[in-house]
């Protein structure tokens, strides 16, 4: 499950290389280990025997909690058969199919967000609209799908994507702690990006429909119960609503957000710096014939450069089902949709809440804006 190798530079140190499968370790992981590896390293530097932080909940009692937990989320499965019972219009040529769309045929494009533009997407504008980074980078994926799909004379406003998240759900198990758990928890599950109503035109130029898309996108999110962890529970552990949930079409793209790269850097007492490096092109590869699980598969991450924070963006597609020319035009859709929610929220009235911010006042929904505050319980 995991092998080490030591490189050694002499006098100005080294590097040391970490391969574990991904069965047994995930993104947040890292940010256990590496202070873990530091502070073992200094204790035996020290002749002492190296004595780590406990763990609070284990892999083991996790996984077998969820098991036990999943009795009482059946009044969730109407709300997942909701979201994937409904039209999807097809991304691509034709459907996936499992013989001929396996990971060798994957190719790749990148795209990366200018620092300016990164810096308001991680700051000002979940600042201005009380929410987190991924209302914005998926507000700006379900615009750039359709306005990508309206140029192909598809005039559909909703986008179904399954996204990733890390899984790390304390609140499904009471007492449950999972802060140095080291294992993989991520949790898969579909949401549907919504923004009917929304003038594409005037969001694409920075205009008020990019915040009304924004409080859109932000509202849909939160009326997932768990940061969806529940879906994968009745997917996978209750027979009864694995079979309904087997039998639904699933999202044909995933959307996963990393978070910023370096925040597992840590120093030890002799001051020997631990930091992940970024100046290499090692990265997970799957056996080639493993057929993909989606026709375009996202994963963004913030990553430093000599200007600043940078927002980049892996777009991965079987070339079977999408062409490069099409996959990058839709990613660089995306591009100009960050931007143009960056360009709104510089607009003196940009911003505001949203329904779920007032839990004390009921609301009324309108067109122009989409809510609006009624009257005090």
């Amino acid at each position: 499950m995991v092998q080490m190798v030591w490189f050694d530079a002499g006098a100005e140190g080294g590097r040391l290389l970490v391969v574990a499968h991904h069965l047994v370790v995930d993104g947040v992981s890292w940010r256990i280990l590496v202070p873990d590896l530091a502070t073992a390293w200094a204790q035996a530097s020290a002749g002492q025997e190296p004595a780590l932080e406990p763990v609070g909940t284990s892999m083991r009692r996790w996984s077998h909690g969820l098991v036990d937990a999943t009795r009482e989320r059946g009044n969730e499965i109407e709300l997942w058969r909701r979201v994937l019972e409904a039209d999807d219009p097809l991304i691509g040529s034709r459907p996936l199919d499992a013989e001929i769309d396996v990971a060798g045929t994957v190719e790749k494009v990148t795209v990366e967000v200018p620092a300016d533009v990164t810096e308001a997407l991680l700051t000002r504008v979940p600042e201005a609209f009380h929410g987190g980074v991924n209302d914005g980078l998926l507000t700006a994926l379900a615009l750039a799908l359709a306005q990508w799909r309206r140029g192909q004379g598809d005039f559909t406003r909703e986008s179904l994507v399954s996204l990733e998240g890390h899984g790390r759900e304390d609140q499904v198990l009471p007492g449950a702690d999972l802060g140095r758990t080291v294992g993989w928890f991520t949790a898969m599950f579909p949401v549907r990006l919504d923004l009917s109503g929304v003038d594409l035109d005037d969001a694409f130029a920075g205009g008020a429909a990019a915040g009304a898309a924004i409080k859109a996108i932000k509202e849909q999110l939160l009326a997932i119960p768990d940061h969806g962890i529940g879906y994968g529970m009745l997917r996978y552990l209750d027979p009864g609503s694995a079979d309904q949930l087997r039998a639904l079409a699933q999202p044909q793209v995933t959307f996963n957000y990393l978070g910023r790269l370096g925040g597992a850097t840590s120093t030890d007492v002799h001051g020997h710096a631990w930091v992940p490096v970024t100046d290499t092109k090692l990265d997970d590869i799957p056996a080639s014939d493993i057929p993909v699980a989606s026709a375009l598969d996202i994963n963004a991450v913030t990553g430093t450069g000599v200007d600043g924070n940078r927002l980049r963006a892996t777009w991965a597609f079987p070339t079977g089902v999408l062409t490069e020319t099409e996959v990058r035009t839709l990613a660089e859709l995306w591009v100009q949709a960050l931007t143009a929610l960056t360009t709104h929220v510089a607009r003196p009235d940009a911003g505001g809440v949203t329904p779920s911010d007032l839990d004390l006042v009921t609301s009324t929904r309108t067109r122009s804006t989409g809510w609006r505050p009624d009257s005090r319980r």
